[in-house]
């Protein structure tokens, strides 16, 4: 069992908060750029969890795919899909840490 956040029962809404209060990495402060308009068209495009948005946008092409059709620009999208992923960290076993019996 894992402990992050749920991505499933958020809303796109609460994510584009979340992004806009968030102290970001240089390279992700693209995802402020046009913050409203772009959260406008992936809702109106159906996407209403960061979750939905990370499993439609699984690789390159179709990010590049959907890029294409939304309007919203190739790296933003890119750099969208990878923070979202960021938050979902592989879980690491107990028995996996030395020294625990």
């Amino acid at each position: 069992m894992g402990f992050y956040i749920d991505l499933e029962g958020m809303k796109l809404s609460e994510f584009k908060d979340r992004l806009l209060s968030t102290e970001l990495l240089p390279s992700r402060k693209i995802l402020k750029d046009d913050i409203e308009q772009n959260f406008a068209l992936l809702e109106d495009h159906g996407f209403l969890t960061p979750f939905q948005l990370m499993k439609a946008l699984n690789n390159k092409k179709k990010i590049a795919a959907f890029a294409d059709s939304s309007k919203i620009d190739l790296k933003y999208l890119s750099v969208l899909v990878r923070e979202i992923k960021s938050l979902r960290q592989s879980p690491v076993m107990l028995r996996d840490f030395p020294d625990t019996p």
